[in-house]
């Protein structure tokens, strides 16, 4: 459901080609995922803290991976979780698959529109119930947060809580996220972290010390699962230290 005083139109204009895309395949990729996910076994583990944050009508800020936004986006459908895509053709895709699952999208993306998206993020915090921000969007590198999540918190006193997908034998695009698909038929485990105080404030130093920590949180959740399933698509856990590289 879309709120007053917050952004959710790109500036850009389409081409032909691009305008009748945008109305046929929003349809079509929500109505495969609605179809998948209906034969799914989904085990759903620690979900108290986000359905009691939900409850007490505060805001929480979901942290997920690129990877995880379709999964996630039918497993909060009907929440009116909100999110952020870029102004681009490909946001613009994305903005208008989400409706599907009772959510919207604000826009404006880290790369582009970055300071208008971080604004209307933070006023969305007084508005919405929950905001789900892919921290190594919108083009990775993968499994490595950005400061964005951790900076709303700190502006805004908002906690945060990590939400990871373990997929057993997915497909997996070929694509920077390795973006996870689930096969019809298959079993998923979703498992939220425990709520995470936000940062004492937005500077620097605090900033950063949160954003390592929400990425570690959620990297060793997804190490956990994955190596519960098995999954192929995972990372190479055997040589991770619990801090990730930055790009």
């Amino acid at each position: 459901m879309k709120l007053d005083g917050l952004c959710y139109t790109s500036p850009h204009t389409f081409t032909m080609a691009q305008r009748i895309q945008l109305q046929l395949v929003p349809p079509l990729i929500s109505g495969a995922l609605y179809g998948i996910s209906a034969t799914l076994k989904m085990e759903r583990r620690n979900d108290a803290g986000y359905e009691q944050s939900m409850a007490d009508g505060k805001c929480v800020l979901m942290a997920l991976w690129h990877e995880s936004i379709g999964m996630a986006a039918y497993h909060t459908r009907g929440r009116n979780v909100h999110t952020t895509t870029s102004f681009s053709y490909d946001g613009e895709l994305a903005a208008r698959i989400i409706p599907y699952f009772g959510s919207e999208a604000i826009r404006g993306s880290s790369s582009r529109g970055g300071k208008g998206a971080l604004e209307e993020l933070v006023k969305a915090t007084q508005k919405v119930p929950c905001i789900g921000i892919t921290m190594d969007g919108p083009r990775g590198p993968r499994r490595v947060a950005k400061a964005g999540l951790a900076i709303i918190a700190g502006r805004t006193q908002t906690p945060i809580i990590p939400l990871a997908y373990g997929f057993r034998n997915p497909y997996r695009m070929r694509s920077w996220d390795k973006f996870a698909v689930a096969k019809p038929f298959s079993s998923v485990i979703s498992q939220f972290g425990d709520v995470i105080p936000p940062p004492v404030d937005d500077s620097p130093e605090a900033v950063e010390a949160k954003r390592l920590e929400v990425q570690d949180t959620l990297n060793d959740l997804h190490k956990a699962l994955e190596r519960e399933v098995d999954d192929a698509g995972c990372m190479d856990w055997d040589t991770y230290t619990g801090t990730l590289p930055e790009a």
